[in-house]
């Protein structure tokens, strides 16, 4: 059954009290942090006769209203509802999931009841190593992360994983990821990935009695008394307002908004169309916190996710990591196989206006030859029977690709510190290029919070009201760099906990 649009779902609401959602289901793909999924079909009981739709000036009610329809949303409308909340979801899509749907759908855990049933031995200690390592690379000053918060997220993460357990969801054996080998990514079981995730979810939301509203986006918090009371949703016949005491904002960042990009990460805009961030990430939840006084974090970043091509049979290479990337000079500028957003953070820093990933005919690289020439785009693709002139055909030095080329087969080590087990050495023409560019995955930013998730203004003060779960709020946990897994524990733990303190709230 295709999901129902906003003006028919608000009748059946104000009619019969029906709860729509969604059964999340896609193409798993366990090797790559970002797999991209069909939209989910729609599950919803519909009634044996259809009432007449009301007036466009009819409000409807909620103890709390939930905007957005990803992990952290989801999760925190159920949990709302647990707790005696009379709960609404609106998501601006025709589906929920979100960006969790597009991807891994792995969530990072340390000590947790699944990683102790398998005998894993993990400590929060040993997340937190890896996270302090990883932000001491990020290649700029920030007042982030907020180690206190950090310290909370990583102790709070295995008590997340029990709550979805408690749901009657189900982990695999959790694993590693990359050059993270610690087995703490807690993915769907027997198999799935992200879309596994939010489509239970979905599911588990209707079970309880959330009343999920598609293709409704909220465009204003109402304000009452310096309270919230409310948001007001577009409909296809007009204006909706819904009423409630208590909202949270749980949809997403703004990688899908160029003009806010611009506003807050400037060096990131010319990037815009590289993300796989879901397209509803607008930075609506921002822009409606902002008009009612919430403060934007100052120094917003993105989630990098490694480099993307034009070239669509390339669209996988990244991942081989045996190549070279060298930038608009001809040098290399990071290693290729380290993780994917200091790879990011590199290119962006060190190879501005993108970057060419380089490669021979020799037989480490025939999947990268076989996806060069079944390539349908020359503007992006090169190659030349010499070093020289694919330079030329790159527009970047000779002598210097020459020497970048030389220096990788010949270095007893190699000066990025990329793995012996994945160099390969370029000796055997024809040689190829391709171009590309940053690519992510999310933002780093959003509105200031307590640490119960309660938005706060300039002031200081919680907003009465007004939470936030998930990207709309995640800065505090990050300086340049994302940690692999954290997004979607961040997202559900947030969720979970701006759940209870509106419940709080409400009662």
């Amino acid at each position: 059954m295709k999901p129902m649009k906003a003006t028919r779902i608000l009748a059946l609401l104000l009619s019969l009290g029906m709860a729509v959602a969604i059964a999340g289901c896609g193409n798993p793909n366990a090797n790559t942090p970002a797999a991209s999924t069909e939209p989910a079909p729609a599950a919803s009981a519909a009634p044996a006769e259809e009432p007449a739709e009301p007036a466009a000036t009819e409000d409807i009610h909620a103890d709390i209203v939930v905007v957005g329809g990803g992990l952290a949303g989801l999760s925190a409308a159920i949990k709302a509802r647990e707790n005696g909340a009379n709960v609404i979801l609106v998501e601006k899509l025709a589906m929920t999931g979100g960006s969790s749907m597009r991807s891994g759908g792995g969530l990072g855990a340390t000590a947790s009841s699944v990683q102790k049933e398998y005998g894993i031995e993990d400590s929060n200690e040993a997340w937190k190593e890896l996270w302090v390592a990883r932000q001491e690379t990020s290649p700029a000053e920030s007042l982030y992360p907020d180690w206190e918060r950090v310290d909370w997220l990583i102790d709070y993460s295995k008590t997340s994983i029990d709550w979805y357990l408690s749901l009657g969801y189900a982990f695999r054996r959790p694993e590693g990821f990359g050059v993270d080998t610690v087995e703490r990514l807690h993915f769907p079981g027997p198999e799935g990935s992200g879309a596994v995730l939010t489509g239970f979810l979905g599911n588990k939301a209707q079970e309880l009695g959330v009343t999920i509203l598609l293709e409704t986006p909220a465009t204003e918090l109402v304000m009452e008394n310096g309270a919230v009371a409310g948001i007001k949703v577009a409909a296809a016949d007009g204006e909706r307002r819904i009423n409630a005491k208590a909202v949270i904002l749980a949809c997403g960042g703004f990688a899908n908004n160029p003009e806010l990009l611009q506003r807050f990460t400037p060096d990131m805009a010319g990037y815009a169309a590289y993300t796989v961030s879901s397209p509803g990430n607008t930075g609506d939840g921002i822009t409606m916190a902002e008009a009612v006084g919430a403060v934007p974090f100052e120094d917003m970043w993105v989630i990098g996710l490694g480099l993307a091509t034009p070239v669509s049979t390339a669209a996988s290479l990244y991942w081989y990591g045996n190549h070279l990337f060298v930038n608009m000079d001809g040098a290399r500028f990071t290693d290729e196989g380290g993780h994917y957003a200091i790879v990011y953070n590199d290119a962006v820093y060190r190879s501005p206006g993108g970057s060419f990933m380089v490669f021979s005919s020799d037989a480490a690289f025939a999947g990268h030859v076989e996806a060069a020439e079944t390539a349908e785009d020359a503007e992006n693709v090169f190659k030349a029977d010499t070093v020289e002139e694919l330079a030329a055909l790159m527009g970047v030095d000779a002598a210097k690709l020459a020497a970048t080329i030389e220096e990788n087969n010949t270095a007893a080590a190699d000066p990025f510190g990329k793995p012996d087990a994945i160099r390969a050495k370029l000796e055997t023409a024809p040689y190829y290029a391709i171009k590309y560019y940053p690519q992510n995955m999310g933002t780093f930013g959003g509105v200031k919070t307590t640490d119960n998730f309660e938005v706060i203004d300039a002031s200081g003060a919680a907003i009465p009201g007004l939470y936030a779960a998930g990207e709309v709020c995640n800065r505090p946990f990050y300086n340049q760099v994302y940690m692999s897994g954290s997004a979607l524990q961040l997202a559900g733990t947030s969720g979970q906990v701006a759940a209870e303190s509106a419940v709080a709230y409400v009662k």
